[in-house]
């Protein structure tokens, strides 16, 4: 039980790497749904059911 430890996350250039892979992750993950809304989606829908 020696002196509090801390966290990698809590030094500076550990927390930009983190926040840089969260937004990264983000824009990946809307640009998947932008183009799977562009491509149809499979057919879901509305439209699908008339």
């Amino acid at each position: 039980m020696g002196g509090p430890s801390r966290a990698p996350e809590s030094k500076p250039d550990a927390r930009r790497r983190v926040v840089k892979a969260v937004v990264i992750i983000v824009l990946v993950l809307v640009l998947l749904v932008v183009v799977m809304a562009m491509a149809g989606g499979g057919g879901h829908g509305p439209g699908r059911h008339s």
